[in-house]
């Protein structure tokens, strides 16, 4: 079956063919289906293994076969509740060093993954989307703009980071009602800091792995560093194909695969004030960033208003000391940008895409 799998996952298989070839494996017989699942299982734990570079071309098609079969994992999809099925991390407090001064944070809890889109969609079509609890002084939700890749497994992109707060308030309500959450708890973005303790823990390693760089470790661009192989997917892939990666906390792809937002202003990371005209902090790098970019240290900001084809958000717990939110109306962009607003290198330097999409 293994055999099969790889013949299913070729680099030229588009997932129209994908969605195509679900169809018709719904009508086969369950044996058939169960045969080629265990075939995929078998696949997926190659992709842990020192050989997985083997594999790495294929990631995208395994994803997506997994996601027509049905995607069991925990923490990709929607619970039998019909709510995102969000699989937490414990984070055990720790130090901090960065902007220049070191923070003693206490333990919390985070999400494996980035929000898939079927996790995303859950909200979109909930009859309570609109609902001005989430958007802030009675501000509509604006209208949705579908990922540039909406596989129910890929992280979900095209979120501004009002729309990823709109997301974590409904959350936060949906899973206190449900009992999933205390209630002195809430859903909301990581701080830069937590997004750091979370992704490489206290001992300054530069990637979630450690210190040193392995070819195809992580969805990046390794085209742009001039390595050898100059792997270079160019698009997302479904959450959690690069094991090998994993944080010490046991965080999925917080290296590469798309940006995710962060709560707290960029100019003044001590800062998670809501407002709209400040710059936000992004972390972790897309699937078109370098080496340097994927580093756990490298920072990048964008417009709460953007909405952008890498970045995407991943959620954590926090005890309810939600942010004064003074009067104001987010106004959000219809223009679309393709970057994440001003880019690191990083080492320390910036420069701007040059667009002005969502920008006030």
């Amino acid at each position: 079956s293994e055999m099969c799998i790889r013949d299913r996952t070729n680099e030229d298989r588009s997932w129209t063919t994908m969605q195509a070839l679900g169809a018709r494996i719904a009508g086969a017989e369950p044996e058939l289906v169960q045969w080629l699942r265990s075939g995929l299982e078998l696949a997926l734990a190659r992709l842990g293994e020192p050989d997985a570079l083997d594999w790495y071309g294929r990631r995208p098609a395994l994803g997506d076969l997994l996601a027509v079969l049905g995607d069991r994992r925990a923490g990709v999809g929607v619970g039998a509740d019909g709510l995102p099925d969000i699989l937490w991390r414990e984070v055990s407090g720790g130090e901090v060093s960065q902007f220049g001064r070191t923070r003693s944070l206490a333990g919390f809890r985070i999400a494996c993954y980035p929000i898939t889109n079927s996790q995303y969609q859950v909200f979109r079509d909930a009859e309570d989307d609109a609902e001005p609890a989430w958007w802030f002084e009675n501000y509509g939700a604006p209208a949705p703009i579908d990922s540039d890749y909406t596989q129910p497994n890929r992280p979900r992109t095209r979120v501004c980071w009002l729309e990823a707060l709109a997301y974590c308030r409904w959350l936060t309500s949906h899973l206190k009602a449900a009992g999933g959450l205390a209630q002195d708890e809430q859903i909301t973005l990581p701080t830069e800091d937590q997004w750091l303790l979370a992704a490489a823990g206290s001992d300054g390693r530069r990637y979630p792995w450690g210190n040193d760089w392995e070819t195809g470790i992580a969805n990046c661009n390794e085209a742009e560093d001039a390595m050898p192989l100059a792997l270079n997917l160019r698009q997302t892939t479904a959450v959690g194909l690069y094991p090998r990666g994993d944080s010490p906390a046991g965080l999925a792809d917080c290296a590469g695969n798309v940006y995710e937002w962060c709560l707290n202003k960029y100019d003044d990371p001590d800062d998670t004030g809501i407002d709209t005209a400040s710059l936000r902090g992004l972390r972790g790098g897309g699937w078109g960033s370098g080496r340097g970019g994927v580093a756990v240290s490298a920072r990048n900001r964008n417009n709460p208003n953007n909405r952008n084809d890498n970045v995407g958000f991943r959620v954590c717990v926090a005890r309810s000391t939600s942010p004064s939110s003074s009067r104001w109306r987010p106004r959000l962009s219809t223009k679309v940008c393709n970057c994440a607003g001003v880019w690191g290198d990083g080492a320390g330097a910036s420069r701007p895409c040059g667009s002005t999409a969502g920008r006030r």
